[in-house]
């Protein structure tokens, strides 16, 4: 009786911690749901997919600006897509009211000057790089932009050439109607998001750490092989690494990928040392040296030498409650043009070029307007990668009612009732 009353209060007590954990995380987790006017196309103010914007779509798509490694890309392509975007966008570039810089020879900034100098101003970014392809692999040429079944098929389509067309049209029909800012924003289109580093809004994203291993062992020649080599010795510390859930970690914890093994000279000859790469990508709650440490742990073989090749710690958690003006603007431009959507902050599970602006503000929103069906997650990055002409028509009226939104000079006010909680 005696253990039956000790275990009733520790599982009394174990309630009772987890009653008030998930009190606070109720009271503190943002439960704001505003009021929006949902986006329809008998709107005078809905942008229309027509065939103009669909074939400046197009004809961006077909530049093909693939990045390789660090200072290798196709500059001429680049070049190209810079000038088609000037002369595809003439109110933007003739406007009294933006400012258009080339950063780095092929970069794009644009400044739109607001008529409230009090209001902080905003910042949307994009990238016009796309990742390298096999044309043999793709059922549609991967640069044709060819239309197939209601669906654009061509590299960039979701990541993500659809941001820079989807910003620059809700710019330029913004700018045609006659509006004028009252909050000054930036536009930002880098040129190589890609090789620099990839519904939730992230409101962070996770750090990441190249652990190189090396193996030193002793060559020789195959036909008199000891019992362990210095590849057997590293595919055995290779192993350690493999997970069981793939499908749940990227979210939900670090992940590790093998992306890189070296080792070996020639067919009949033992190597003398072997090489593997090991890509984590951090959770926001682990730290770099945490992710070491544990390699070092796991592996527990002094015979593999283990060195981080390139590191970045998780970004900071940029804010998402009731009254962060940022997070509920692109929370209330989600509602708008996906009315069933249910949004949350989450973790972005790659990494952007959103890098080079934590030194700037805590207030970083990742967020991509693309609907993805269950067969295209493995698009992203891979072959046959698409977007439907419905979403693109989605992407650019979110991008313009996030313009609009982001223009009030503060969030509606917002009454919460106990029986919200």
């Amino acid at each position: 009786m005696t253990f039956v009353h000790s275990c009733s209060s520790v599982c009394l007590l174990i309630f009772s911690v987890l009653f008030i954990i998930i009190a606070i995380r109720t009271w503190t987790f943002s439960v704001r749901v505003d009021k929006v006017r949902e986006c329809r196309s008998v709107d005078s103010d809905f942008i229309q997919a027509t065939d103009e914007v669909i074939e400046r779509f197009q004809k961006a798509l077909k530049f093909q600006t693939v990045s390789v490694e660090p200072h290798v890309y196709n500059t001429s392509e680049l070049h190209q897509l810079k000038e088609f975007i000037k002369s595809a966008f003439p109110t933007i570039h003739g406007s009294p009211l933006v400012t258009f810089e080339e950063v780095a020879n092929y970069s794009l900034l644009y400044t739109v000057q607001g008529s409230d100098g009090t209001l902080a101003p905003y910042f949307l970014a994009a990238h016009l790089d796309v990742v390298p392809v096999s044309p043999e692999l793709w059922d549609a040429p991967p640069f044709g932009a060819e239309i197939r079944d209601g669906f654009i098929y061509a590299r960039g389509t979701i990541d993500f050439k659809q941001g820079v067309m989807g910003i620059l049209e809700a710019l330029e029909y913004l700018l045609s109607r006659g509006i004028k800012p009252r909050r000054s924003f930036y536009i930002g289109f880098g040129h190589d998001e890609e090789v620099n580093n990839q519904v939730k809004v992230g409101t962070t994203e996770k750090g990441q750490v190249i652990i190189e291993l090396k193996v030193k062992g002793e060559p020789g020649h195959s036909s008199m092989p000891k019992k362990e080599s210095a590849i057997s010795i590293l595919a055995k510390a290779v192993v350690k690494f493999l997970s069981r859930k793939p499908s749940t970690n990227a979210i939900t914890r670090t992940v590790t990928s093998v992306t890189l093994i070296q080792g070996g000279v020639k067919v009949n000859i033992i190597p003398p040392e072997a090489t593997a790469y090991v890509n984590h990508r951090i959770h926001p709650s682990q730290s770099v040296q945490e992710i070491i440490d544990y390699d070092r742990q796991i592996i527990n073989d002094e015979r593999v030498q283990i060195r981080a090749s390139y590191s970045m710690e998780p970004h900071p958690l940029s804010p998402y409650g009731d009254e962060d003006f940022g997070y509920q603007t692109i929370k209330n431009s989600i509602r708008q043009v996906w009315k069933e959507a249910v949004v949350a902050p989450g973790v972005m599970i790659g990494n952007t070029d959103s890098r080079h602006y934590i030194r700037f503000t805590t207030n970083i929103y990742r967020f991509s307007p693309t609907f993805m069906f269950p067969d295209d997650v493995k698009r992203f990055h891979g072959n046959n990668e698409r977007m439907s002409v419905k979403n693109y028509e989605q992407v650019v009226n979110f991008y313009y009612h996030v313009m609009m939104n982001a223009d009030q000079e503060k969030l509606p006010p917002f009454h919460q009732h106990s029986s919200e909680l």
